[in-house]
């Protein structure tokens, strides 16, 4: 079994839903605290990928990584931690998806394992998602060479490394489609 760390993107913006997603509380919990606690692999690290002028209380074992080039969309955070840990495997997650299931870092990792390939990523109804994902190290080349070409789209990577797509529906039954909804807007919030 492939070992993973955990990063949460939490350097957006948040325009629509007009404060900062990070900061926010999701059923009685801090939304980061929440992440943290659901997907925290056994033995790797967790890191929060913030802008440098953000102001986040971080979770209970939790490491900041500032993002220098946060403004340019989830691809730069992923190039952050590419330049920091270009060897190690790390599952990705935005802030705003707070009911992933807590089993989603072990099936992506076996789908990784399994597949003999640079990353693994959900893909409903056979639709590949950037988020959340599983970047092994061979994946860390291809993300760097798509921001280096000048893509800011957070699937950019995708086109130079192999991807091995795990059905969310069939993987997680009780937790889809609730558990892989983003929280935009101040409606989606509970």
């Amino acid at each position: 079994m492939i070992l993973w760390s955990l990063a949460i993107l939490a350097g957006g913006r948040s325009r629509r839903m007009g404060v900062d997603k990070a900061t926010l509380v999701w059923d009685g919990e801090p939304i980061l605290g929440r992440l943290v606690r659901r997907l925290a692999p056994p033995a790797g690290p967790t890191r929060i990928l913030a802008r440098p002028d953000q102001s986040l209380t971080l979770p209970k074992g939790a490491v900041r990584l500032d993002d220098p080039d946060g403004s340019e969309g989830p691809l730069s955070g992923l190039v952050a931690l590419a330049r920091t840990f270009p060897a190690e495997p790390v599952l990705v997650v935005p802030c705003d998806m707070p009911d992933l299931p807590s089993g989603l870092g072990a099936a992506l990792a076996e789908a990784l394992d399994d597949g003999g390939a640079d990353g693994a990523v959900v893909a409903p109804d056979g639709r590949p998602e950037p988020f959340p994902s599983l970047l092994g190290p061979a994946a860390w080349s291809a993300v760097r060479a798509a921001w280096d070409a000048g893509e800011r789209r957070a699937d950019a990577w995708w086109r130079s490394a192999r991807l091995v797509r795990i059905d969310p529906a069939a993987a997680f039954p009780d937790a889809w489609p609730q558990g892989f909804l983003n929280a935009n807007e101040p409606s989606d919030l509970r």
